[in-house]
């Protein structure tokens, strides 16, 4: 498991096509490496490879896990304004991985492979984690269940920012402390193209001092937020210098190649909705690029076209592809589906490699940061400065060519420039007077002519930026609280407060039965998945529930929220809701979710979706397991399909004989659904062998995180502890524990028939929850155990509370109600007259806010991994 520093320019090349790292590349490794700390700040012109960011943190953690580094934060989130550069830095990431996973033993790649695997608590083959949060995409948890692992967060603003204030956007509410606890310690955020996310920048800013001020006492380094920018507005970056590119040819050739830029005024030029003389116009001029430029000529490669609108650009690729031309559509709102099956088909698409079976791309503002793709030349829109200087930048990115142009087209009487949404009407005129300056400088939009004349940047949308307050704070602290009205998170995350700003996603089914109840059953055992769901804007999502609505057929919606479908269909959508509609309508015009859609979707196979072996709909096999006992289907089900989970929908209503509506046959994997997790593992466990399990593997999590003493042994405890409320009747009866049975912390092999009859007949209390009666047997353990000090004994209470998110910052049953009747002074205490609450307050002085959610998060992880191994 040998690592060196000197490695790093081998590593950097193995998966760069044999190029070596810039020399600023090597140098901010070297910085990372040394101090364990990112720079506050990285300039870099476009072209230089701000996106090696990924690359210098898995080797720095490798080479950390080998001995020979500092210690350096566990995860990187990379964070965009874009979801199609998110879904670039994700496959990048995973390339990587991939790479890693598969090396030859020996070679430099499996020694990295192997020092980051040893940072892993599980016995994981992936190498690192990679997790994507953006809008439309259900909740990725994996993350979540390995504290200890190195990895790589794809994010947007809105789902990073969310999670890191203790609401994340489509995510369970009992995940939150969870999230926000792993992105504010052991944490860096790289935040893209800083000046256009300048409030989540400073958000983040502030969480990091908020968490240093106990990092000290938890042992683990606060959140560190980086800004990276092609145009530095401020001295004192680190990044490349004038002596970077001296030295380094082909970074000279990237940033000091020309790039003619022509200003092309068209009367039929609105920025509004398109008319077929603007789309005849801009055809023209994309044809006249790919005649002078693109495929067919000497060294010609494909021709870019960047359009502010998503229906423009569908309007106009349907038009080039009836002149002859060979076009491909990238808006950034594609289904990860759909853009799995475009990369294997055109793997060089959206590589600096390119596709020679492509004449034209055209793109909306999702090629703007962080695509590493080269074109030939380039037609785009008049956008802001900084939009069009990010576009320029696509083009001919690694300076291979001698010739080339970008053409900035706007309307014919730029003095008659106003709002064209999403752009305010002065960020573009100041957008076309810079324009001016770089068609007369023969230089135009070479990297470093933009440094010398920066673009302008759009102007802030709102007169003041939020600073988040220690009162703030606390009010987002309360996770699991009905609060009247929930926190406007927008505040403290986005420079621009427009609503239709935010994200959804739509997902098509095929498999839906007709009957809405039966379809909502097979729902909540077949959610949501990010592979088959198309990211739209709020805006269009409405729409499209409107269009479905007033459909002749099927008309029905389904909103999955958080982790559950909202009991209320004509709900208000929110950020992050997934719409599920039925596969019968027109939904998409190339592949995006657009207002007046043209094509039906094709639903993404069952098969393919993540844990779900089949979906069974065949009439004689759910008429034969309908005539089965519980038994008897669960022992077929298993000679079937081996220990898979075997998951029976409820009787189909409209058939004469006994016939299930659907059998689901899913894994039992890696983060499934925390609450099964409680009750389920597919074998009886004890209560204490689950116990000493989520002991052991808490104390080792915590130092191998390397939390301060006497963490561990806090750990420790309250992994011991954290179920002693299971013991209850009525919790054993639900588990279905035989009176000469030892107690139970999990069930055997059951049906989802069976847990629900168990549950009905318990004799549990409506909203009881074991970690209440976990918190009032802890205290009397740690009585007879002597533990005195007050900061430990109140952060063991808390961990066992709140081990499963709930609890923050009380609980629902009185000492009465929890005991059945019964008293007990030390639960009247706590639970009667607030000492809980003090008890909170006080973990959040010693420990910090963010800290107490981090040491949450790592009981938590340990509990999660020990129920998904059986133990």
């Amino acid at each position: 498991m040998s690592v060196r520093f000197d490695d790093f320019e081998e590593f950097f090349a193995l998966s760069h096509d044999g190029h070596s790292p810039f020399r600023w590349q090597t140098r901010l490794a070297r910085q990372l490496c040394e101090t364990g700390r990112w720079p506050d700040r990285i300039a870099a012109p476009t072209g230089a490879g701000k996106s090696s960011v990924v690359d210098i943190h898995l080797f720095a953690n490798a080479l950390h896990a080998a001995g020979a580094g500092s210690r350096v934060p566990r995860r990187l989130s990379v964070v965009v304004n874009r979801r199609g550069l998110v879904d670039q830095h994700a496959l990048h990431a995973r390339a990587l991985s991939e790479l890693l996973r598969t090396a030859d033993d020996g070679s430099l790649y499996a020694r990295i492979a192997d020092a980051l695997r040893s940072l892993r608590i599980g016995d994981d083959d992936e190498p690192f984690e990679l997790a994507m949060l953006r809008g439309g995409l259900p909740r990725d948890r994996r993350w979540l269940d390995d504290p200890g692992s190195c990895t790589i967060i794809c994010a947007t603003p809105d789902m990073w920012g969310s999670r890191l204030l203790m609401r994340g956007y489509g995510s369970s509410r009992y995940a939150h402390p969870r999230e926000a606890g792993l992105l504010a310690h052991d944490s860096a955020v790289i935040v893209d193209e800083a000046h256009l996310n300048r409030q989540l920048l400073l958000t983040a800013q502030r969480v990091g001092e908020f968490a240093q001020r106990t990092a000290g006492r938890i042992g683990v380094a606060a959140l560190q937020a980086v800004e990276t920018t092609a145009t530095p507005a401020t001295p004192g970056s680190d990044g490349v210098t004038p002596a970077d590119i001296d030295a380094e040819p082909v970074l000279a050739r990237r940033l000091r190649t020309p790039k003619p830029v022509r200003w092309q005024g068209l009367p039929t030029w609105t920025g509004k909705a398109p008319s077929a003389r603007y789309l005849d116009d801009l055809a023209g001029l994309v044809n006249t690029q790919h005649t002078r430029y693109g495929h067919g000529t000497s060294g010609g490669r494909t021709i870019g076209c960047v359009i502010n609108r998503v229906d423009t650009a569908v309007r106009l690729a349907a038009l080039l592809r009836r002149q002859g031309l060979r076009v491909e559509v990238r808006v950034g709102r594609m289904r990860p589906y759909d853009l799995d099956r475009l990369l294997a088909e055109k793997p060089g698409l959206l590589t600096a490699t390119g596709d020679a079976t492509t004449d034209v791309l055209i793109a909306t503002q999702t090629v703007e940061v962080g695509v590493d793709i080269d074109l030939a030349a380039m037609v785009t829109e008049l956008a802001p400065g900084s939009a069009l200087a990010q576009r320029a930048g696509r083009v001919n990115r690694t300076g291979r060519s001698t010739v080339t142009e970008i053409v900035v087209v706007g309307p014919a009487d730029p003095a008659k420039l106003g709002d064209v949404p999403p752009y305010r009407g002065d960020d573009l005129s100041a957008a076309y007077e810079w324009v001016q300056r770089r068609a007369e400088d023969p230089e135009g939009c070479a990297p470093l002519a933009i440094t010398v004349d920066p673009a302008p940047s759009p102007k802030p949308s709102r007169t003041l930026w939020q600073r988040l307050e220690l009162h703030d704070a606390h009010l987002l602290a309360r996770t699991s609280d009905e609060l009247f009205a929930q926190p406007d998170l927008e505040l403290w995350l986005r420079d621009d407060l427009e609503p239709e700003r935010a994200m959804a996603g739509v997902v098509v089914r095929a498999d839906l039965p007709a009957d809405s109840n039966t379809a909502l059953a097979l729902l909540h055992v077949v959610p949501p998945a990010d592979i088959e769901a198309f990211p739209c804007t709020l805006t269009d999502a409405n729409a499209l529930i409107t269009q479905v609505r007033a459909a002749p057929q099927r008309r029905r919606v389904f909103i999955w929220r958080e982790d559950h479908l909202v009991d209320d269909p004509e709900s208000r959508l929110r950020p992050g809701d997934i719409v599920v509609i039925d596969d019968c309508h027109p939904v998409h015009t190339e592949g995006v979710v657009v207002e007046n859609p043209s094509s039906r979707a094709r639903p993404v196979p069952a098969e393919s979706l993540p844990g779900i072996h089949a979906i069974i709909l065949d009439g004689e096999l759910l008429t034969e397991f309908a005539e089965q006992t519980d038994e008897q289907s669960a022992s077929t089900a298993e000679e079937r399909w081996g220990k898979r989970q075997f998951v029976p929908g409820p009787m189909d209503p409209n058939s004469v004989r006994p016939r299930l509506s659907w059998i689901v046959v899913r894994e039992t994997a890696r983060g499934s659904d925390d609450e099964i997790q409680q009750e389920w593992t597919g074998t009886a466990v004890t209560l204490d062998r689950h116990s000493e399990a989520v002991a052991a593997r808490a104390a080792t999590v915590g130092r191998r995180v390397g939390v301060a003493e006497p963490l561990p042994e806090v750990l420790q405890l309250a992994g011991r502890c954290h179920d002693l409320g299971k013991e209850k009747d009525w919790f054993q009866r639900l588990l279905g524990r035989h009176p000469d049975e030892p107690v139970l912390a999990k069930s055997r092999r059951r049906t989802e028939y069976q847990a629900r009859r168990a549950r009905a007949t318990s004799g549990m209390p409506s909203g009881w929850r074991h970690e209440q009666q976990s918190v009032l047997a802890t205290v009397h353990e740690l009585d007879r155990a002597a533990v005195t000090d007050t900061a430990m004994r109140d952060m063991v209470l808390r961990l066992v509370g709140l081990s499963h998110g709930r609890g923050r910052a009380g609980f629902p049953h009185s000492a009465a109600e929890l005991l059945g009747g019964g008293t007990d002074p030390v639960a009247r205490a706590l639970f009667d007259t607030g000492e809980w609450d003090s008890l909170i307050e006080r973990t959040h002085t010693v420990w910090g806010i963010w800290g107490a959610c981090y040491l949450e998060a790592l009981l938590r992880a340990a509990d999660s991994r020990c129920s998904q191994e059986g133990s």
